[in-house]
């Protein structure tokens, strides 16, 4: 290329540059009026140009299971979904577990019980004890898998709905339900068999028993109530509402709540060799007196109330027939003690070779640390070996250290009773009485042979 053509092209470049700068002024002086967002769905980023300038919105995270950062090094903005925990809306919405999920049925928790009740419980099951809470079944098995210990344990009242009695019986079950028709308790045998708890049938009064006419003749149908008779009353029977202090000697071991004193070796209390009574040996004594004493005992009530004590006991002895007996005196006493002072009031079962029938009975109290008779009492003579009732009755509501009277009873048959007691001797102890319970007194006799045999059949509180 020679010169001119040089030049030539150099002003057509200058020409061209000039109209591009003019171009571009052009453009420049009108701006950038506006955006748009081209997708077909969604929410677009583009919001307006202000002054030349164009705006975008940013993308944000609506929820804590979203995250959105910047990647400035990529030029990227990432978004990343968190783990979903359904909890609520605002984390990642809620789920219906009906719509599409699958493994419905699957066993995948086995913390929880299962409605097909194929899941055993592995520990006990506190349902609450809120009012009002309940769990409603429609059966109720307690214990099946151990034997030894199917029960249906109730802390309070259990109650029965009120139903219409069964069709028939069930096999190998009885039912037990309140008749709506009476609102009478029954029980129902796997045979049909109908039986009414409160009238007599099964499990109440037997058909075929005569009664004592009194406040439980309204236990017994009306032609049982006609030909009740009185004679038939039985103060064996096991007290309806029995006090704590009650005891029929009748489980085979002693209750802790008995304590001993100067209980024999070679004799000592026993509940198993005569089920149903508890007994105790009586050998010889060094001395007679309250210190050598055998005592069968439980804590006596304080305050000031009036009190009732009945037993059943019977007394023993070899040779007692004979004057020249050595089992003279050898008794058993229901009393109240003092054991602080050894005091006692009673009443008292006494072996004596002086009585043509071998014995006698008599309201006793302490003379310093002997026996005595109480102020007032008197003696009755009585057969030994057979069972005789006695009462102990403290008749004045003051403390133990007042002039209280003390009245005594005893009872062949347990209906008719004669007060050995003239009701106005009283005993003033010198503390309150710790002890209440029995006496086996074993005098000094001949040494080295036992004197007698004292049972007990049962001890009760009556008020």
């Amino acid at each position: 290329m020679n010169l001119s053509d040089t030049v030539r092209k150099l002003a057509k470049d200058i020409a061209e540059l000039t109209k591009l700068v003019m171009n571009i002024r052009a453009v420049s002086g009108g701006g950038i009026t506006t955006g748009q967002n081209i997708g077909v769905g969604g929410v677009g980023v583009y919001h307006s140009v202000v002054a030349n300038t164009m705006r975008f919105r940013t993308v944000n995270a609506a929820s804590a299971q979203i995250t959105v950062a910047l990647d400035a090094v990529n030029n990227e903005v990432d978004i990343e979904l968190g783990p979903h925990v359904h909890q609520a809306a605002g984390s990642g919405s809620q789920l219906d577990h009906g719509l599409a999920l699958t493994g419905l049925l699957d066993d995948d928790h086995t913390q929880y019980l299962l409605a097909a009740g194929t899941r055993a419980l592995s520990a006990n099951w506190d349902a609450g004890a809120a009012a009002g809470r309940i769990i409603q079944v429609g059966y109720l098995v307690a214990g099946g898998a151990v034997a030894a210990v199917e029960y249906l344990q109730s802390e309070g009242r259990l109650a029965l709905k009120e139903t219409t009695a069964p069709g028939g019986g069930t096999a190998n079950y009885g039912i037990l339900y309140v008749k709506s028709a009476d609102s009478v308790l029954y029980f129902m045998d796997d045979a049909g068999v109908e039986y009414d708890l409160l009238a007599g049938g099964g499990g109440g009064a037997p058909a075929d028993a005569e009664y004592i006419v009194g406040t439980a003749s309204g236990l017994l149908s009306a032609e049982r109530v006609k030909a009740a008779i009185y004679d038939n009353y039985d103060l064996d029977d096991y007290p309806a509402a029995p006090d704590a202090l009650d005891d029929e000697f009748d489980d085979g071991a002693i209750d802790v709540k008995w304590s001993f004193a100067n209980e024999p070796v070679a004799y000592p209390f026993n509940e198993t060799d005569f089920p149903g009574f508890i007994w105790v040996g009586m050998p010889e004594n060094a001395a007679d007196n309250y210190d050598s004493y055998i005592q069968l005992y439980q804590t006596a009530p304080s305050g000031t109330q009036t009190m009732e004590f009945i037993a059943k006991v019977s007394l023993g002895g070899k040779d007692w027939g004979s004057s020249s007996s050595w089992v003279q005196y050898a008794n058993i006493t229901l009393c109240l003690i003092n054991s602080t002072n050894k005091e006692w009031v009673g009443v008292t079962i006494q072996i004596s070779y002086s009585s043509s029938i071998g014995g006698s009975i008599y309201a006793s109290m302490n003379s310093g640390t002997a026996f005595a008779t109480y102020s007032g009492g008197v003696s009755k003579l009585m057969e030994l070996t057979q069972f005789v009732y006695l009462k102990l009755v403290k008749a004045e509501a003051n403390a133990y250290t007042a002039a209280n009277i003390y009245n005594m009873y005893y009872s062949l048959n347990g209906i008719i009773w004669m007060q050995l007691s003239n009701g106005t001797g009283t005993k003033t102890f010198t503390s309150i009485c710790d002890r209440v319970g029995f006496i086996f007194r074993t005098p000094a006799t001949q040494a080295g042979d036992p004197v007698g045999l004292a049972l007990v059949d049962f001890f009760r509180r009556i008020a």
